[in-house]
């Protein structure tokens, strides 16, 4: 008989640092769902602890798990799988706040005209206006030079989609920067 099939009632309890009783599932792995079940709980605590915000623990939570499961035959073999899984959920979620303050403090820029690389205030606000998106796909192509195949490259998107957000793009400049009252009719 496998320590696996005498185990005790507690099984798929974890212990007090965090590794969830072994259990095999079809695979002949631990059972991610079984590790899940016992762990969320403590890892969205501590992540909100380190977080202070109980949405953005639960976000990066939910993160850190989906990518435990993706490479659960790795995760499952180590000695801290909750701690793996915190790790990484905070990592992702001081990206996310990173990149969303770059942004914040990008846009109050641009709404403000402090931006002194572009000398055109009318331009600043008309790329404001874009979504990040597009705006990517202008930056690229016109102020940094690169190829539509460069540009799809940096994006990590086909060159179709470069081809399609530069159209959308440049027409919402258009229509941004010029008046349209005065907007010539279209052939």
């Amino acid at each position: 008989m496998s320590e696996i099939e005498a185990s005790s009632p507690s099984e798929g309890v974890a212990d007090p640092v965090g590794r969830v009783p072994a259990e095999e599932s079809a695979d002949g792995g631990h059972n991610f769902s079984t590790f899940y079940q016992a762990t969320w709980n403590d890892v969205a605590a501590a992540l909100t602890l380190a977080l202070g915000s109980d949405q953005l623990a639960t976000d990066a939570a939910a993160e850190g798990f989906v990518r435990a499961y993706e490479r659960w035959s790795t995760v499952s073999q180590m000695s801290n799988p909750s701690g793996w899984v915190y790790r990484v959920s905070l990592n992702w979620a001081r990206s996310w706040i990173r990149r969303r303050s770059t942004e914040r403090r990008r846009q109050e820029r641009l709404r403000d005209g402090t931006i002194d690389d572009l000398p055109d205030p009318d331009l600043e606000r008309a790329l404001a206006t874009l979504s990040p998106q597009q705006r990517d796909v202008v930056i690229l192509r016109f102020f940094l030079g690169l190829t539509v195949l460069e540009t799809a490259d940096a994006l990590g998107v086909a060159a179709g989609t470069v081809k399609s957000r530069l159209s959308r793009a440049l027409r919402d400049l258009h229509h941004e920067l010029t008046d349209t009252s005065q907007e010539v009719p279209r052939r």
